[in-house]
């Protein structure tokens, strides 16, 4: 499950997708993404892929 996606890293940045060319954008979520697994435990994150979504508190970590 993918923690982060193109709409939270836009929404943290209080951009659109017509401000951010599509392959920097691409780059943004892989690396919060990344940010994102290396902040928390592996049974953390277990535990928020079950929830079957992320939260809002950890999306704006992105």
């Amino acid at each position: 499950m993918a923690f982060c996606e193109t709409t939270d890293v836009l929404t943290n940045l209080n951009m659109s997708a017509t401000d951010v060319p599509t392959e920097l954008l691409d780059k943004a979520v892989v690396k919060a993404d990344a940010e994102i697994r290396a902040a928390f435990s592996s049974d953390l994150l277990a535990a928020l892929d079950a929830l079957g979504t992320t939260p809002a508190i950890i999306k704006s970590l992105a």
